[in-house]
């Protein structure tokens, strides 16, 4: 059930499971994979919400818990991109520094030869509904934006981090 939700999130972008996922009264013993849904649905609420860093905790937890597949690696770290505008548009930092470079090592891991294949497909799913018409800009964009956002993230990290007054003491 775990891997028909996520599938059908690529193939179509649409969060079908919500419904399904509240229902549900998660505790200790429910499923690792259940609990990441629910963690999901949350991240996309709060996202919708406007409360940014609180999505952005959310999606730094799904990343490092490492329960998704790796076929849905890429939507984790596309998800990213909107948190990293949003921020700077506000003039807030989302991700620290150790949050930066987790997300960057994940885009070299996607990208690089290990998870090539699998997150290739995923991008390719993804390209169906990820299209200029639906408002998204290309895939092989956001992942070059997302570079560069993460790369504006760590510089934004040093200058915050530099000119705290504890520099200085």
């Amino acid at each position: 059930i775990y891997r028909m939700f996520l599938d059908y999130y690529i193939d179509t972008g649409e969060l079908a499971f919500l419904d399904t996922i509240e229902s549900i009264q998660l505790d200790e013993t429910s499923p690792v994979s259940i609990k990441f849904l629910s963690r999901y649905r949350l991240f996309h609420a709060l996202k919708q919400n406007g409360e940014i860093r609180r999505a952005g905790a959310i999606l730094m937890e799904l990343l490092r818990a490492q329960v998704a597949p790796i076929s849905f690696w890429p939507v984790l770290l596309l998800n990213a991109l909107p948190l990293l505008q949003e921020g700077k548009a506000r003039k807030m930092i989302i991700f620290s520094t150790q949050d930066t470079l987790e997300i960057l090592r994940n885009l070299q891991d996607i990208t690089s030869f290990v998870y090539q294949e699998e997150c290739l497909s995923c991008i390719e799913r993804l390209k169906k509904w990820h299209t200029q018409e639906n408002g998204y800009p290309e895939l092989d964009t956001n992942l070059t934006a997302l570079r560069l956002a993460l790369l504006q993230n760590s510089a934004d990290c040093y200058i915050e981090n530099s000119s705290s007054p504890w520099m200085f003491e």
